[in-house]
């Protein structure tokens, strides 16, 4: 059977209410309190805090409540909630807030498509058939092709719960062929990925282990009027396992 995923969206400038997203900071446990503090970054605990107030909102949305004080980070800044069996993952780039909820562990990733000196630094970070496709493509795809790449990556550090710099070359991606491969320390089991461009300015992927098989996506952006509606991804393409434990 498929994987039921259900992707919300936000943007934080103006479907998610910093005045109400503080309200909420009341009611989170006392560990999330200490978390939100912790944050010297103005802009950057805004956004922590606003992507717990629209977990409340798709929680309650889908299941018809949300307890704010069941709402846990782990270690690597995922989201735990206590006592729900919804998994989660939350990811935010430059205004837009996505969470994905469904019945097993998947990782997502949002990232805003920002130029930076990605082509001198792309061998260090991608795996070297990786690097070599980046720097064959043309002027105009490379900031795509770089964000395809990365999204993918992020999305699998998610859905295994290890950080990033583990795992960048252990998960590599045959964008030609639509396939991958991963070792460790990734465990060998079957795995699926997605990526899909959102609106023009962001790329977004999801990493899906425990299954081959193409998972059902619903999507679902907050408008301005607090009200969820319902759209579809465009142009995504899935990527099924191939191999696992092999060298890229």
């Amino acid at each position: 059977m498929p994987v039921s995923i259900q992707l919300m969206f936000a943007n934080n400038t103006h479907q998610l209410s910093l005045d109400q997203a503080s309200a909420l900071l009341k009611k989170l446990h006392e560990s999330q309190k200490a978390r939100y503090e912790s944050i010297t970054n103005p802009e950057r605990r805004n956004t922590w805090l606003l992507g717990r107030a629209l977990l409340v909102a798709a929680m309650e949305y889908r299941y018809g409540c949300c307890d704010p004080a069941s709402i846990r980070t782990d270690p690597h800044g995922g989201i735990l909630l206590d006592d729900v069996a919804a998994q989660v993952s939350l990811s935010h780039s430059h205004h837009k807030i996505v969470i994905s909820l469904s019945e097993t562990r998947v990782g997502v990733d949002i990232e805003y498509k920002k130029k930076r000196g990605l082509l001198r630094h792309a061998s260090k970070i991608f795996a070297p058939a990786e690097s070599r496709h980046l720097h064959a493509r043309l002027d105009a795809e490379q900031l795509d092709v770089f964000y395809i790449y990365w999204t993918l990556k992020e999305a699998a550090c998610k859905a295994s719960d290890m950080p990033l710099l583990a795992c960048l070359q252990n998960a590599c991606f045959d964008l030609q062929n639509y396939t991958f491969r991963l070792h460790h320390p990734f465990t060998a089991q079957d795995w699926c990925f997605m990526s899909a461009p959102v609106e023009l300015k962001w790329r977004m992927a999801l990493a899906i282990p425990g299954t081959r098989v193409a998972p059902r996506i619903e999507c679902w952006q907050l408008s301005s009027d607090r009200q969820w509606r319902r759209f579809h991804l465009d142009q995504h393409m899935f990527l099924p396992a191939t191999e696992t434990h092999h060298a890229c």
